[in-house]
């Protein structure tokens, strides 16, 4: 039995091939966008860390700020869910650190890779990954 295709069947085809590549294109939109919003709070949060920093090692503590830096980071892991969960992992502990430093020891922020120029590297390799 021999099938014969229609020239609405065609029409018809070439409609849902149309909407398939729509979507693609939306989802993938979607997708740039969520890695520019996790790419921006990871640098903002980065920033304000590095900055702080250099105010901490001439003596200046404050502890508001540091409860500043750590919603950055709670804020930047939530963004990174999907782009690395590795890296949003590391922030969520960033995170900790942040909301009660002194419990943390320099072994502890070693064995946990969160010290700032890791997180620092490792963003930069993910983000780099992103753009390809």
């Amino acid at each position: 039995m021999q099938s014969i295709i229609t020239v609405g069947d065609l029409l018809g085809l070439k409609e849902v091939v149309l909407n398939l590549i729509e979507i693609f294109f939306q989802r993938r939109d979607r997708l740039d966008e969520r890695h520019r919003v996790a790419q921006d709070k990871l640098y903002l949060a980065l920033n304000e860390t590095r900055m702080y920093l250099a105010d901490f090692r001439k003596g200046k503590v404050d502890r508001e700020q540091e409860k500043v830096i750590s919603r950055l980071w709670r804020e930047a892991a939530v963004a990174l869910r999907v782009v690395d969960q590795g890296l949003a992992d590391r922030c969520l502990i960033k995170m900790d650190y942040w909301a009660d430093k002194d419990r943390w020891s320099e072994e502890d922020i070693k064995k946990a890779k969160i010290g700032f120029d890791q997180v620092f590297r490792r963003a930069r390799q993910v983000l780099r990954a992103c753009k390809s």
